[in-house]
């Protein structure tokens, strides 16, 4: 994914680029990581792949803010 791709639309809800895609899994799953404390962090190299890591805060520790959201590129 291109960067441009994950800053302007990776995360906006009911867009997409598949043929029946619903726009909705992205955004769907980092808000949800967001309630719960945590985010999505995305590295991608086009033509090489992606990778997603999930964070979770420490079941029992303090709550903190999310981390802000980024687009990690290498």
């Amino acid at each position: 994914m291109t960067p441009e791709f994950i800053r302007d639309a990776l995360f906006r809800p009911l867009e997409t680029r598949k043929p029946n895609g619903t726009g909705v899994g992205a955004w769907q799953a980092r808000e949800l990581l967001r309630r719960a404390g945590g985010d999505v962090t995305v590295l991608s190299r086009p033509g090489h792949g992606t990778t997603m890591r999930l964070t979770l805060p420490i079941a029992g520790a303090p709550a903190e803010a999310p981390p802000q959201p980024e687009a990690a590129l290498q």
